[in-house]
């Protein structure tokens, strides 16, 4: 949803700029010489991305793959209408594209019209979302986009809370973020922008220095980010670890799948089929998912090492 430069919604108060009608005019000409000249000519997708959307040659040339079964510029040509008609710039269109070529294939009825009407209809205007379709990248084609963007407007007011949400990008970027990542999550998952200061430091302090996970995979599964740590995460790893150490478990399960299990599963498949070779892990694991510590469960381990 919000692939920031910054942020979405700085871009979505900038104004809009003057030059689209000028693009949608060009656009216009392009689609009018197609006419006179004839459509004999085999369409050629590589060729249409440089002129009619603005990319580079060697962008076109890498992105055109993935348009290679379009045999004709008809709904292209209906996408960047739309696309036009909303004020979206030559540079603008050549963003957008570039990110998410598939856009081009874009159902103008029922999906473009239908994502407009959705923005529209929880208060953006129609020079907002043309600012907001270069950010979104394939998100703009997803129903769920309106639903992500309203939450933001729940969380923080409305649109114009710029300074609410660059406050909170740049303490995710003090803790090692970068913008990428950072739009990533919150595509996934909104409601980690509205997290408060003192729990972001903790949850990333326990996943990144103590189970040793790099931000980029965190922010591929920001659900790690709303389980509980005392009552969840850190039971689940110091379980773990006391398998490894004592040679019970040969495989290097991956964090974020034995933190989304149900505890019905975990407890099947990680704590039901040692009770006999690591006396007392049970009630050790049970006492830590109940908010005790991990004290009990390190005294399991035989070489005593920290979870």
């Amino acid at each position: 949803m919000i692939h920031l430069r910054r942020c979405v919604l700085s871009r979505l108060l900038q104004p809009p700029c003057l030059t689209a009608a000028t693009h949608a005019n060009s656009l216009l000409s392009l689609h009018l010489r197609r006419l006179l000249s004839g459509a004999a000519e085999p369409f050629a997708v590589e060729d249409y991305l440089v002129e009619s959307c603005g990319l580079t040659r060697a962008r076109a040339e890498k992105v055109s793959g993935k348009l290679s079964h379009l045999r004709s510029p008809s709904k292209p040509d209906a996408v960047l209408a739309i696309l036009s008609g909303l004020g979206l710039t030559r540079p603008d269109i050549a963003a957008a594209v570039a990110s998410d070529p598939r856009l081009l294939c874009a159902r103008v009825d029922r999906t473009l019209d239908a994502r407009v009407a959705e923005l529209g209809g929880i208060g953006l205007s129609r020079s907002q979302i043309a600012r907001l379709i270069p950010l979104a990248r394939g998100g703009f084609r997803i129903k769920s986009l309106g639903s992500k963007l309203a939450f933001l407007v729940t969380v923080f007011g409305s649109f114009d809370s710029q300074g609410k949400i660059t406050k909170k990008s740049g303490l995710f970027k003090k803790l090692g973020w970068s913008q990428e990542d950072l739009s990533l999550a919150a595509k996934n998952m909104p409601s980690i922008l509205a997290m408060g200061e003192k729990r972001l430091r903790q949850r990333m302090k326990f996943l990144t220095e103590d189970v040793g996970l790099e931000i980029p995979y965190i922010a591929q599964r920001p659900a790690l980010m709303f389980y509980s740590i005392e009552r969840r995460l850190l039971p689940r790893h110091c379980l773990i670890n006391v398998l490894k150490r004592n040679g019970l478990l040969k495989i290097n399960y991956d964090f974020y799948s034995t933190a989304l299990i149900s505890n019905e599963k975990f407890l099947d498949k990680f704590v039901h089929p040692y009770v006999e070779s690591v006396p007392g892990i049970g009630d050790a694991y049970a006492s830590s998912c109940a908010g005790c510590g991990v004290d009990q469960l390190k005294l399991l381990s035989k070489n005593k090492i920290m979870c």
